[in-house]
């Protein structure tokens, strides 16, 4: 949330597990939640700390500003607090007397309660319960990387993504999904469109609405977008698994950070779905661009090893982390540095954004 220059609180309520140690991206003003505990009923309110106070959130204080998107499962808009003037990221579903899609929203909020703690991950208020409706309510960002690379790709803007910039984005995606995998979830639905960024500089993951437990490495499951399935979840007797396991969301990972870098999704437009299945399982390997000077051996190679076909020969996330591409990220001079140039790159495309949409209204 953005509250001005409140200072974020260092203080937390009651006790809590011992958190996998990850470096902190630059500190930044945010009110702490007060966890809900699982076997608490939702209601109308939850709270926060701010500031060292806690702050309770009504529904009835929650001021919609703007509609932030619109999805299968809901709609997520940008509500200010009137009592605080903090601004939150609000995502309102609609209760479904279908069980399993229950389920998925109960999975999103615990999912988002054991991340509370991890720099890269969306951060998470509470959630809230009217008439229906389940509130989820969220730190507010600025820009999906979907939208992001669309806007720098555009003919008369032309502003690829900087070097930098995409290491910045792949230390910080995999420091979240390593993080998530030592709590024992795997997200299963990585892509430009569930990565967020803001104003700061900073990179964080979203929508864990089909994230999954890890039971002995797997997670039981067919889900996630199709265009970033690995291999092995296509057609699962590729590799004998049984089940959803961490290398292959490094796969979509992989597929993320080429599209991120090439400008554009790295296969081709498919017909049909049997094209596409074909495609990813007997086609080429994607790759980054071969007359781009902004990609060095080492990004090449560290792309390489998302994208292996065979899982068991996959880089697995600690292994990715280590890579030379990112040797001396965890150091705090190199994030500040990687954050600042970040952030000057999301300005110009906000600006760029703005521009287009003030010219769209007067014309």
């Amino acid at each position: 949330a953005d509250c001005g220059d409140d200072k974020r609180d260092a203080s937390s309520a009651g006790k809590t597990r011992r958190r996998p140690k990850i470096p902190l991206p630059v500190e930044q003003p945010q009110p702490l939640p007060i966890p809900i505990a699982n076997d608490q009923p939702l209601t109308e309110k939850t709270t926060i700390r701010l500031s060292g106070e806690d702050v309770e959130v009504h529904v009835n204080d929650l001021e919609v500003i703007d509609k932030l998107g619109q999805g299968q499962y809901g709609v997520v808009e940008k509500v200010r607090h009137k009592n605080t003037n903090c601004l939150f990221a609000l995502k309102r579903v609609r209760h479904s007397f279908d069980t399993k899609e229950n389920e998925r929203h109960i999975r999103e909020i615990n999912v988002q309660q054991r991340t509370t703690n991890c720099p890269y991950a969306v951060f998470f208020y509470g959630a809230l319960f009217r008439e229906g409706d389940l509130m989820i309510l969220m730190e507010l960002m600025d820009l999906s990387l979907d939208r992001m690379y669309k806007t720098a790709h555009l003919a008369d803007v032309n502003k690829p993504i900087p070097g930098n910039v995409l290491k910045h984005v792949a230390y910080s995606v995999l420091s979240a999904l390593d993080y998530m995998y030592q709590i024992k979830i795997i997200h299963r639905d990585v892509k430009p469109s569930n990565i967020l960024t803001n104003r700061r500089g900073q990179f964080k993951m979203c929508d864990f609405g089909i994230a999954g437990q890890l039971v002995n490495s797997f997670a039981r499951s067919e889900i996630g977008s199709q265009q970033y399935l690995a291999p092995e979840r296509i057609d699962v007797k590729r590799d004998g698994s049984r089940g959803y396991t961490s290398v292959s969301d490094v796969w979509s990972f992989g597929i993320t950070m080429v599209e991120l870098a090439n400008g554009k999704y790295p296969y081709e437009h498919w017909k049909t779905p049997f094209q596409q299945i074909n495609d990813i399982l007997n086609g080429p390997t994607p790759k980054l661009r071969d007359d781009d000077p902004r990609f060095d051996p080492e990004l090449r190679d560290f792309v390489g090893k998302c994208l292996v076909k065979n899982p068991s020969e996959r880089w697995r996330f600690n292994q990715l982390l280590k890579h030379s591409f990112l040797s001396g990220c965890d150091r705090p001079e190199t994030l500040e540095s990687m954050q600042e140039e970040t952030a000057v790159f999301v300005k110009l495309i906000l600006d760029v954004m703005e521009a287009k949409k003030a010219q769209q209204y007067s014309g």
